[in-house]
Formats: C-alpha cells, sequence, structure tokens
C-alpha cells in the first residue's frame, strides 16, 4: 500500500517497481492526493505503471479496508486473481487480461 504525494510519488511508484521485480505476486496499491481520479488519466497512469494492480479514488482509509476483506482469499496466490475487487467501491485495478477495471463510485 502506498500513499502518493507530490513529494512522495516519485518514490513509491519506484518502490512498487521493485517489490512486484522482485515478488510478481505482490498486490501493489496506490492511493493518495497524487494518484491519478479520473478515468483517462487511470488508464495512462496503470499503462505507464505496469507494476500498479491497484489504485484508489478519493478518501482511502474505508476503501483500504473494503480492499484487504475482497483479497483475503487470494492473497498467496502465485497469480492472484483481481476479479475478487469488482464490488469494492472506488477503484481502478489491473484485470487479469490486463485491462483497467473501475468500480463505481465508493466513499471517496
Amino acid at each position: 500500500m502506498f500513499s502518493n504525494y507530490l513529494w512522495s510519488h516519485a518514490q513509491c511508484i519506484e518502490i512498487s517497481r521493485r517489490v512486484k521485480a522482485a515478488s510478481p505476486a505482490s498486490i501493489t496499491m496506490h492511493g493518495g492526493p497524487d494518484t491519478p481520479k479520473y478515468e483517462a488519466d487511470a488508464r495512462s497512469y496503470f499503462a505507464a505503471n505496469p507494476h500498479v494492480d491497484i489504485t484508489v479514488r478519493g478518501e482511502g482509509e474505508q476503501t483500504a479496508v473494503e480492499v484487504l476483506r475482497a483479497l483475503m482469499p487470494v492473497i498467496g496466490d502465485d497469480a492472484p486473481d483481481l476479479s475478487v475487487l469488482a464490488d469494492v467501491p472506488g477503484i481502478y485495478y489491473r484485470g487479469a487480461d490486463g485491462s483497467v477495471r473501475c468500480t463505481a463510485t465508493g466513499n471517496g
């Protein structure tokens, strides 16, 4: 989980990249004020950062809890199926085919 601010975003992206390179089954989630909120921007963000699995739109505290709850069955899998996130509001996530999925607006 990475909280992207203007002053920390580049470092968060680099650490996320390293985590994914060392452990491809790890699930990376980015949020915070310097994370894209709009769909076109999010799609570009995912394209530029193939190591990012999930982004959170808006306030992330409650959303993070819901994401972790939804991910519980797949954490530790060799290739976690992120489709378990389909009902978590307020996120974008990477589909198994690499596409970016957008969920309904949520708490943020």
